[in-house]
């Protein structure tokens, strides 16, 4: 809760958390990424989701620090997990934007819907995006699936096309480090 209060104090409008439900994502011996070691992705999972009274207690901490509370559910269930607790804000992230499921259950959402794009091809988003055209409250954002991303390649050639195609708004999720972010010192040169 600590995080949330000091994100508001330094400006945030949002905080973002992810939604993961370890039985609905992966198998119990699904082979690891590189980068987990000690425990495999599922108890990884298990270990790190946060309870449906602790997503409650987040987003009333995002409420009264005047923050919007916003998640990436990783499965239907995890939309579902979320509509109960009363988000309003779901992220699609870049790794599931292929995930059709997900997609048609999250058209189903009141709120608003960001989307991003990072690891996604054209194909892709479009297909996605068909899925949420009519969906009143679209925000498609541009993502460089690159941590850190360095500045050069956050993909700044990409908006006007992303904004012609889909006629929604457009975002940018950051994934550039420093302070001020390396993107806008870029932006600046």
């Amino acid at each position: 809760m600590r995080s949330i209060e000091i994100a508001a104090r330094c400006g945030a409008t949002h905080c973002k958390f992810q939604t993961h439900i370890s039985e609905h994502e992966t198998l119990r011996d699904a082979p690891n990424p590189p980068y987990f070691e000690g425990e495999n992705r599922y108890q990884y999972f298990e270990r790190t989701a946060f309870t449906e009274d602790q997503y409650k207690r987040l987003l009333s901490a995002c409420e009264q620090n005047g923050v919007e509370f916003v998640s990436s559910p990783f499965c239907v269930e995890a939309v579902e997990l979320l509509e109960r607790v009363g988000c309003c804000n779901y992220k699609i992230p870049s790794g599931e934007v292929s995930n059709l499921p997900l997609i048609e259950r999250l058209s189903e959402v009141e709120g608003r819907v960001y989307m991003s794009s990072g690891m996604s091809s054209w194909a892709e988003l479009d297909r996605a995006f068909d899925v949420l055209r009519d969906f009143n409250s679209l925000v498609v954002m541009q993502c460089s699936s690159e941590y850190p991303c360095k500045p050069e390649n956050v993909g700044l050639n990409v908006f006007g096309e992303m904004a012609e195609r889909y006629g929604c708004p457009i975002g940018f999720s950051d994934h550039t480090t420093g302070w001020p972010p390396l993107f806008w010192r870029y932006l600046k040169a």
